[in-house]
């Protein structure tokens, strides 16, 4: 198979009505703005699909043993993709969800993605158990869909957005290459048992409309909570592999684990797999 770029994250460690946010004027263009980056992606798309890849009907079974379970909950919710495993981070208060689209981002795609945030939300919500709302007081989650030199000059609005998020993490969404299609970055509270704070999501604009959704179902999920890679065994949306470009059922399972009332932020791995352990084994039972 063919290499490909990958839908990238990052994690700090390491309507209901959506915003729309005029970013300004765009930066100078460069030899991978504008048409070049709408071809580049185009052609990636076309490809991805042709062989079979970025599937929008993922299979309706889920796990059917709890050790396959527990495995990619250990791999996926308690690994970082750019580091050592670590602990169980989750959100402990509702998710408010908002998106700023950038300037460049003509209103009929504002209105396509703010339909898909909206569906998507709801489904995450009642899949997890865990409130999650696109549009409110306070967000604490922004969704950036921006375009090339519109991103260089996010950084103040990411700032605002995650105050505690730290320069380093903030310097890799805005200076994304040409090969990230999107990315996220969550913080937590000083004290992890209160789980995440905020978090931010980068997706490029010059994307066509699978490539995008895709970012978009799984940078929001990995902002809840699922930061890593799964096995490519499984159907999940979080294979490098990328055969998916919708949350699988084997992905509502993992979303409903990690908010599950017995688990809790701050967990060490060890303690978060002891409970989980059980936890799995009736989840898979019951899809039997």
């Amino acid at each position: 198979m063919d290499r490909f770029p990958p839908l990238a994250r990052a994690a700090c460690l390491v309507a209901g009505l959506a915003t729309c946010l005029c970013l300004g004027t765009h930066r100078p263009a460069s030899a991978h703005d504008g048409t070049a980056l709408h071809d580049r992606y185009a052609t990636l798309e076309a490809r991805l699909l042709a062989s079979g890849h970025l599937r929008d009907q993922p299979p309706a079974g889920g796990y059917t043993t709890g050790t396959d379970l527990l495995r990619d909950f250990d791999r996926i919710a308690l690994g970082r993709e750019y580091g050592s495993r670590g602990g169980l981070m989750r959100w402990e208060t509702p998710v408010v969800l908002e998106i700023a689209f950038g300037a460049s981002v003509p209103e009929a795609r504002r209105a396509a993605v703010r339909s898909h945030v909206a569906a998507y939300v709801r489904r995450l919500s009642a899949r997890s158990g865990h409130p999650v709302r696109l549009g409110g007081a306070a967000p604490n989650f922004t969704l950036f869909l921006v375009s090339e030199g519109e991103r260089r000059g996010l950084g103040p609005h990411i700032a605002t957005r995650a105050p505690g998020m730290a320069g380093r993490t903030r310097g890799m969404l805005v200076n994304m290459n040409a090969d990230t299609l999107c990315m996220v970055a969550a913080v937590p509270h000083a004290d992890r048992t209160q789980g995440y704070a905020a978090a931010v999501a980068v997706i490029r604009a010059e994307l066509p409309d699978r490539l995008t959704a895709a970012c978009i179902e799984e940078e929001i999920a990995q902002g809840l909570g699922l930061p890593n890679d799964g096995h490519e065994g499984t159907p999940s949306l979080f294979n490098d592999g990328k055969t998916w470009a919708r949350l699988t059922a084997c992905d509502e399972q993992l979303l409903a684990l990690l908010y599950d009332r017995r688990l809790r932020s701050g967990m060490s791995r060890s303690e978060a797999l002891a409970v989980a352990e059980t936890l799995a084994g009736a989840a898979a039972s019951a899809r039997r």
